[in-house]
């Protein structure tokens, strides 16, 4: 893992701070504290990826209280070299938002990583054996983890790479499918757009006359999966030149093409997506793992542009 290593002292620091934010927080709120906090074994407790994953982490959880009905009295985060931090003090039942946090915790693919303390308001620990859990497993061998920290059954080497792995894996699948999403809507958002004379949209069919608005619904629908792969694709070739992602992205287009067909009965609406979009998507997946502004050029073979 890349990023600022920190001592054992600046830890332990650490941990005394937090212990004394969690008293002061029920002191004065007197209510449920939830302090989310992420576990991360070796020296580099936090860099760019460990805080997108505590960023997903907060929203998740903010999410699943708000939907339980459980109102935050107070919220503060701290972003910190050794580690990233966050309060929630709320109202309610300690054992109903333990389980709330420990299905966050068993069930996100990054959940393993979270550690979501729920304390009660007399600041004591709601533990999850007091709900009927397991304790945390290990990230490698599936052992209890406090067995495995305690005998150092796995070195940290291992840890940092496990978990570099998993994160990226799970930012990699988020992103290509926030990608795919925005592919379908803009063709989605093209084909409502009216009026458009000539063209296809709400009011009629213009000039094609074998297609209609829901026929290009249908076709965008049948795409999100081709638009997805692209960029992963873009992500998986992003250490390659470029001319190597243009031509993994050729025969997915071809089976995209077949797809389109069969979702539309044979008529072409996206042809021209397939090619353009396609590419686009790809040269974004690229973009999330290298830093230059354009892939699209040299994809396509125009060697002279600039990246």
């Amino acid at each position: 893992m890349t990023g600022k290593e920190v001592s054992l002292m600046e830890m332990l620091d650490a941990r005394e701070l937090r212990v004394h934010r969690q008293l002061s927080l029920q002191q004065k709120y007197a209510s449920v504290l939830i302090c989310f906090t992420m576990n991360i074994a070796g020296p580099v407790k936090n860099n760019r990826l460990i805080y997108r994953a505590f960023e997903y982490g907060c929203d998740i959880l903010r999410h699943q209280l708000v939907s339980a009905g459980i109102e935050c009295l107070h919220q503060e985060c701290y972003c910190e070299n050794t580690g990233n931090v966050c309060y929630y003090c709320v109202k309610g039942n300690a054992v109903e938002i333990k389980k709330i946090t420990v299905e966050i915790e068993n069930n996100l693919s990054v959940g393993r990583l979270f550690d979501m303390d729920v304390l009660d308001e007399n600041g004591t620990h709601i533990e999850r054996m007091e709900i009927g859990e397991s304790p945390r497993t290990c990230l490698l061998c599936g052992n209890p983890a406090k067995e495995c920290a305690r005998s150092r059954t796995h070195s940290v080497a291992e840890l940092e790479q496990t978990t570099k792995e998993l994160l990226l894996k799970e930012f990699q699948e988020q992103d290509s499918r926030r990608i795919a999403e925005l592919a379908c809507r803009s063709l989605l958002y093209e084909v409502c757009t009216t009026p458009k004379p000539g063209l296809v949209d709400r009011r009629n069919s213009g000039s094609h006359k074998d297609m209609d608005c829901f026929t290009f619904m249908s076709s965008a629908a049948s795409l999100w999966p081709y638009f997805q792969k692209c960029a992963q694709m873009g992500m998986e070739t992003a250490q390659e030149p470029p001319k190597e992602t243009f031509r993994r992205l050729r025969w997915a287009g071809k089976i995209a093409g077949y797809d389109m067909n069969q979702a539309t009965n044979g008529v072409n609406t996206h042809k021209g997506a397939l090619f353009s979009i396609g590419i686009l998507c790809g040269a974004l997946g690229r973009l999330l793992r290298e830093k230059c502004k354009s892939c699209i050029g040299r994809m396509c073979g125009d060697d002279k542009r600039n990246c």
